[in-house]
């Protein structure tokens, strides 16, 4: 997993979904935007007019409105058979607007793979771009091992102050008839 270039954390999933594709295909991010469209979660009426815009580019917008009202009715004017064809005629129109939008990004996919590879500058830029991944996290491990390092020997230094404040306090005591004498234990 790739990281962030200013905090050496870990890139989002959804970014690093994208970094790979385009090292993988050599595709732009428009091109990743393009063939991750999710179509389900469009309103019927836009998936239509973008249909009607890829699949007749000589239809300007004005035009496409148009044909979209051949799916319009009223229920007070319109007879409910005539309703309910023009009611299918949607449901139809829809299911081929589907189905086409997603040819497409296959297609498009498809298209981008056979692609030349990437340029040299790309592949450049990639490869100073993964080198300093690497690097910030090969400096991220030793930044955590020398903290690690550094608190274990914190702790060894307390250990040894404190042993050494308890070894001044013991002393070796030697008493020879009235007088004792006292002699520190040299360390």
């Amino acid at each position: 997993m790739q990281q962030s270039q200013d905090t050496a954390e870990p890139l989002p999933e959804n970014i690093q979904k994208v970094v790979d594709f385009m090292s993988e295909t050599g595709g732009t991010l428009e091109d990743y935007v393009r063939l991750n469209a999710d179509y389900s979660n469009i309103d019927n009426n836009t998936l239509l007019r973008e249909y009607y815009l890829q699949s007749k580019p000589h239809l300007d917008s004005e035009d496409v409105g148009i044909l979209l009202e051949d799916f319009t009715w009223d229920e007070e004017i319109d007879d409910e058979k005539d309703i309910r064809k023009k009611k299918i005629a949607y449901k139809e129109e829809v299911a081929k607007a589907k189905g086409f939008l997603e040819g497409l990004k296959d297609k498009y996919y498809d298209e981008i793979k056979l692609r030349p590879g990437v340029t040299q500058d790309q592949q450049k830029a990639m490869v100073l771009f993964n080198r300093y991944n690497k690097q910030q996290e090969t400096a991220e491990q030793q930044h955590a091992k020398l903290k690690k390092v550094l608190k274990n020997f914190s702790t060894t230094i307390s250990k040894v102050s404190i042993l050494k404040s308890v070894i001044k306090v013991i002393s070796t005591t030697f008493k020879t008839g009235d007088k004792v004498a006292r002699k520190p234990i040299k360390y």
